[in-house]
């Protein structure tokens, strides 16, 4: 599953890549990062269908006021799509909220016996995209949330080897796809079709340094660094 990744684009870049404004508190509150922890439920930039014309800033996770109490045994940073018109939390939510989350790459782990190897993932264009949904909901205080979950798919042949474990990924919306996925009334059957593992061919990744990225402060740009690791290198042919 996807609970780490990234996105270190300047505000700037990101106007200009998927060509839409952002609000002036998101702006000033925006920090590019280099890896962002799903359960620390931080704010990232989202591109809703609601208000399909702005980047904003939501907080990944928890979905609802259910998922934030019982936080331990329901982990609501990631939705199998192809349960998601089946679970109750989501099915609403794929329908007419669903969100464009912008990253620069992503992080998933290989395990080999009992060690595991980190592995930065990103694809052939610098700023993309993870297909998601939202939601808004208030908390004990009667406080606006505004989250979102990232959607996760089979992973490709590339995925399969480094995620060896659950085989997944997360659903990346090419380019061209983007603002289909913000349309209005998709049918199901149109919704199903844009949660695809991605290209193979364009999917880019390599491993990198354990330490950096275990390590309690990994919001450095040495946590994405490449590093290789001898015995991996049968594993990844």
């Amino acid at each position: 599953m996807c609970y780490n990744y990234k996105n270190d684009a300047a505000s700037k870049d990101m106007k200009v890549r998927f060509k839409r404004k952002m609000k002036e508190e998101d702006e000033q509150n925006y920090k590019p990062v280099f890896k962002a922890n799903g359960f620390s439920h931080p704010l990232m930039p989202v591109i809703t269908q609601e208000e399909p014309e702005l980047i904003q800033l939501y907080q990944w996770g928890p979905f609802n006021a259910f998922a934030a109490e019982n936080e331990r045994k329901y982990n609501t940073l990631n939705a199998i799509s192809e349960e998601i018109f089946e679970k109750a939390t989501y099915k609403k939510n794929i329908q007419n909220k669903r969100c464009l989350i912008p990253a620069t790459g992503f992080y998933e782990w290989m395990h080999v016996g009992k060690e595991k190897y980190p592995f930065h993932i990103a694809i052939d264009e610098p700023i993309f995209c993870f297909a998601g949904i939202y939601n808004h909901w208030k908390d004990k205080e009667g406080i606006e949330r505004k989250a979102y979950t990232i959607l996760t798919t089979a992973a490709n042949p590339i995925m399969e080897k480094i995620h060896n474990t659950k085989k997944r990924m997360p659903v990346i919306m090419p380019m061209v796809l983007e603002d289909n996925w913000l349309k209005q009334d998709l049918a199901i059957e149109e919704i199903k079709s844009l949660l695809l593992p991605y290209e193979n061919e364009r999917t880019l990744a390599f491993s990198v340094d354990k330490k950096v990225i275990f390590s309690e402060d990994a919001n450095t740009p040495k946590v994405f660094e490449r590093v290789d690791y001898p015995e991996l290198a049968l594993l990844m042919n």
